[in-house]
């Protein structure tokens, strides 16, 4: 490993911290979109031929879908800031998701609890498959930023 200064490490983490808030932003917007529009054929398709199960993960895909569009829409106004601090900023970013990861734990075991009652359980399985799929995202984002992969940037 090569030796680093503490500019070169401040590059390497202002480059990592643009790709990794780019990234999340890209895929939180096409999975939202995507839960929108799929949500909504499910949801209209499943009252129409009176499925519940569609009608309850179509209507938590159009939820959630557009709940992630507007944390999107957020992060992106965010991303327009200058970075002044992007050791901190990797910090907080990864904190952030961290704490994400684990709210997302959070939703797929109320997502169990509810698909254990017969009303609740295809908004069960629509809010398991949200929670899954931000879970995923999340923690792929987090370990992006770890303070090992980031030294491992830094000597490349």
């Amino acid at each position: 490993m090569t030796p680093t200064s503490p500019v070169r490490d401040a590059v390497a983490d202002r480059a990592v911290l643009l790709r990794v808030r780019s990234d999340l932003t890209r895929g939180l917007v096409g999975w939202g979109t995507a839960s929108v529009v799929l949500g909504t054929v499910m949801w209209v398709g499943g009252a129409r031929n009176g499925s519940r199960w569609l009608v309850g993960v179509g209507r938590q895909g159009v939820a959630w879908g557009a709940i992630d569009v507007v944390i999107a829409g957020a992060g992106t106004l965010a991303n327009r800031r200058p970075v002044t601090d992007p050791t901190s900023a990797v910090t907080s970013l990864r904190r952030l998701l961290v704490v994400n990861s684990v709210l997302d734990i959070g939703y797929v075991t109320v997502a169990a609890v509810m698909s254990r009652r017969r009303r609740y359980a295809p908004d069960g399985l629509g809010v398991a498959v949200q929670g899954l799929a931000l879970l995923v995202l999340d923690a792929v984002h987090a370990r992006r930023l770890a303070p090992a992969r980031m030294g491992a940037s830094r000597s490349q």
